[in-house]
């Protein structure tokens, strides 16, 4: 009886020893009875570190740290806008440029956009004396695109007692590259046209067609067209063909043959574009030029040729 007694006192000592233990699991649960982390240690639950990535030889400066949560949804995520590099065209310059490049800047320069504007002064004297003016604005767009207004010739001369007159000027729109141009337009001149079926002398409306192969600021050919329509028949009544030849230091050599049949007007001439002197950055030229004019009036009456001497002065916008 007594062995049973210590039994129970025994077996009641042990349950209140437990108690207080099952007590805090089942008021904060399993949670709490979890093994704690030792200190500095990683808890095994987040994710891994983000260690920065460096050379064998080198430490990394930037102290670890916990990657960034992936996007979950309904999450606001800033993409920055990506920017868009302008690439601005290449310009060779002398000390760079190559041979080959040397030769193509002489030879097919590249397209340059821009106003370009002329203004041409000549006097002639000889069998019949005078003068002529001539100009012309041209633009150049971004896009292969061109325009080109001309004022000229507008010549004056006087033979004894008679004078003689030449007017011409159009405007002239179309597609311009950088090795060809083509483009057409309308325009007035002063017409003197007689022979057995008709006779016309006065201003007449005409058609322009302006065709270039070759590069403008290089070596190219220019074929400028007029034409009239008169008593139901087409006349010509303009043709300029202009040949241009670069030259060493960056002169142009150019020649231009003009004939006006309608307006009874004939030129020949040869010019020399240069840079003004004491000017080397300056986006002006100067381009004297000689050559023989001849004026044949309305009823056959001819002036005879005349030595021509003039100067052009040449813009050329945003040249090097």
């Amino acid at each position: 009886m007594r062995r049973f007694a210590s039994a129970r006192w025994v077996g009641l000592v042990l349950a209140l020893s437990l108690l207080p233990g099952v007590t805090r699991a089942q008021g904060e649960g399993p949670a709490e009875l979890a093994p704690a982390v030792p200190q500095g240690a990683e808890d095994p639950s987040l994710p891994p570190p983000y260690v920065p990535i460096a050379p064998p030889d080198e430490e990394p400066d930037m102290p670890s740290s916990y990657a960034p949560a992936a996007p979950t949804e309904g999450m606001v995520v800033e993409v920055p806008e990506p920017t868009r590099l302008r690439l601005l065209p290449y310009v060779p310059n002398a000390e760079t440029m190559s041979r080959r490049e040397r030769r193509q800047q002489r030879w097919a320069p590249r397209r340059r956009p821009g106003h370009r504007v002329s203004i041409d002064v000549s006097a002639f004297g000889g069998d019949i004396d005078g003068a002529a003016f001539a100009g012309d604005w041209r633009f150049r767009a971004e896009r292969a695109f061109f325009s080109l207004v001309r004022v000229g010739p507008l010549a004056l001369g006087k033979a004894g007692s008679d004078r003689i007159g030449v007017a011409d000027a159009s405007f002239v729109l179309g597609y311009d590259t950088r090795l060809f141009a083509v483009g057409a337009g309308a325009g007035f001149a002063y017409l003197r046209i007689e022979d057995t079926t008709r006779r016309l002398q006065g201003l007449a409306s005409i058609g322009r067609l302006h065709l270039r192969g070759g590069s403008l600021d290089g070596m190219h050919a220019q074929l400028d067209l007029g034409a009239a329509l008169v008593d139901d028949k087409l006349v010509v009544t303009h043709a300029n063909l202009a040949l241009r030849f670069p030259l060493r230091r960056n002169r142009l050599f150019d020649v231009v043959f003009e004939v006006m049949e309608a307006a009874s007007w004939v030129q020949l001439q040869a010019g020399l574009i240069l840079r003004i002197p004491g000017l080397p950055n300056s986006p002006w030229r100067v381009r004297p030029h000689v050559g023989v004019v001849e004026i044949i009036d309305a009823i056959g009456r001819d002036g005879g040729p005349a030595l021509a001497v003039g100067i052009q002065l040449i813009y050329l916008g945003d040249a090097p």
